[in-house]
């Protein structure tokens, strides 16, 4: 097996990156205002967060062939 370390670490450095965002997103009702009262754009962001895990997916792809 021949595993890419450059594509593996961007792999798990977007999907680090979309857990952040997702662990914000659902959570931040919790400690601030503006999160509760824009739930809309909120799931707006998911969009980009998509986009983001799909790219990662990619990467993890290539990285184990």
């Amino acid at each position: 097996m021949n595993i890419s370390l450059k594509n593996f670490l961007i792999c798990c450095l977007l999907f680090l990156t979309t857990q952040v965002l997702v662990w914000f997103q659902l959570n931040g009702q919790f400690f601030s205002e503006w999160f509760k009262k824009n739930t809309f754009i909120l799931s707006l962001f998911g969009i980009p967060v998509s986009y983001l895990c799909i790219y990662a997916t990619n990467y993890g792809v290539k990285a184990f062939d």
